[in-house]
């Protein structure tokens, strides 16, 4: 069971220090807003921060767009234990969709769907009320993809390539040929898996506005549906490029 739109142009991402001092937005255009709690991005995350988030995740339930739509809400969890601890707590808040890191194999996903089941037993939701979006940052996770796609709960995949690029040794041109390959292999596992077009990388260069609109039309041209944005600025060039919302 699903309970929200799929298709994604433009999701924002939060750091657990915006949530906790006030500076998220509170209304915004982006389709979705992710609370990043990987620990290798956020660092720890203990009850303070999760309790803060929880609560920002009840108020935002209240936070109207200008089409008078809540603006879905997604945490972005380290796989295993750690993350399990995280979806436990926030569930009860209002959490309807999980963003994995580090995603390389359905072991993680398959420990994540019992635990969410349990979750959703306990909260009184019904079966698969969370839905999953793995993301793909590694050459093993690029190399699953099409295992992944298919796995309980995925709705859409996301790639991450920053840690690809040192991984692979890769020095992308202007035109970001070198990453063809890797995003085709995304593409084509999500489609044959039926689940939405993926979402590609935040800009490298979040501040050359012009080179985010190319860099998202060639992802756009490459069969992507949508982008991460780091900040506001980049979410009205996204949805542009990307096109009407669903």
């Amino acid at each position: 069971m699903e309970t929200e739109a799929v298709r994604v142009r433009s999701y924002l991402t939060l750091t657990v220090d915006q949530v906790r001092a006030g500076g998220a937005p509170t209304a915004t255009d982006a389709d979705a807003l992710v609370v990043d709690l990987d620990a290798g991005r956020a660092g720890p995350v203990g009850d303070p921060e999760r309790a803060a988030v929880a609560a920002w995740l009840r108020a935002q339930a209240q936070t109207r767009t200008r089409n008078d739509v809540p603006t879905p809400v997604w945490v972005r969890i380290t796989p295993g234990p750690l993350g399990h601890e995280h979806v436990r707590d926030l569930v009860g808040a209002g959490l309807r969709r999980v963003s994995v890191a580090h995603t390389e194999s359905t072991v993680q996903l398959d420990a994540l769907d019992a635990v969410l089941s349990t979750v959703e037993l306990e909260a009184g939701l019904p079966v698969r009320t969370i839905v999953v979006s793995p993301v793909l940052e590694s050459a093993a996770g690029v190399l699953a993809a099409a295992g992944i796609a298919r796995a309980a709960r995925v709705v859409g995949l996301s790639l991450v390539e920053a840690g690809l690029l040192g991984e692979l040794g890769l020095d992308p041109s202007p035109d970001e040929r070198e990453l063809s390959w890797i995003r085709s292999q995304v593409v084509l596992a999500s489609a044959a898996a039926g689940i939405a077009a993926p979402v590609g990388s935040p800009p490298v260069d979040g501040a050359d506005l012009a080179r985010l609109r190319c860099t998202s039309d060639a992802l756009r041209r490459a069969g992507f549906g949508g982008r991460a944005c780091a900040t506001p600025d980049q979410v009205a060039i996204v949805n542009d490029v990307f096109g009407p919302p669903c």
